[in-house]
């Protein structure tokens, strides 16, 4: 393993975790991560809700400075947010997304959008992703898709969306 992935040597890096969980409502969820000199090196908060209708998630990353893995080199520290959420408005319609943002870069890092129409028949989606530039020279990059599943074929599909058989 090489130096920075904390399992190289005999010993290996100490993960701490703790949650909360109301089923089918809310989650809490945080993870540390330290080295064997018992030095903080990561930390993650999730917390989620979830509904009939609409699901939310927020979480927020520390990664502290790392220079352990020469071919890496000298990473800086990092801090992310990150907001999710979804929303049945109708019947059959749905929209959600998912944004990050780099607390030190005080910058955007990705935005993904989705809408999406599901009956007894079909599932659709329409997609956005968006990826801003970086200071390190990622380019900005922006993708939209569309995607049609015919319902109830293949993969089990989402019990809360709607009819599960087509034709009936």
């Amino acid at each position: 393993f090489t130096l920075g992935s904390g399992l190289s040597g005999e010993e290996s890096d100490l993960i701490t975790a703790a949650s909360l969980d109301i089923p089918g409502r809310f989650n809490l969820l945080g993870r540390a991560l330290f080295d064997t000199d018992l030095e903080f090196r990561r930390a993650d908060v999730e917390l989620s809700a979830t509904g009939k209708k609409a699901d939310f998630g927020l979480s927020y990353v520390l990664l502290t400075e790392d220079d352990t893995d020469p071919n890496l080199g000298l990473i800086p520290e990092r801090e992310e947010i990150a907001l999710s959420g979804r929303y049945r408005f109708a019947r059959h319609w749905e929209i959600g997304g998912r944004w990050r943002y780099n607390i030190n870069e005080k910058r955007s890092v990705n935005f993904n959008g989705k809408l999406s129409y599901g009956n007894e028949c079909i599932n659709a989606d329409l997609t956005l992703r968006r990826r801003f530039a970086t200071l390190s020279g990622v380019e900005a990059s922006t993708e939209v898709g569309f995607q049609v599943r015919l319902a109830g074929l293949g993969a089990a599909s989402d019990k809360q969306w709607p009819a599960q058989r087509c034709g009936t």
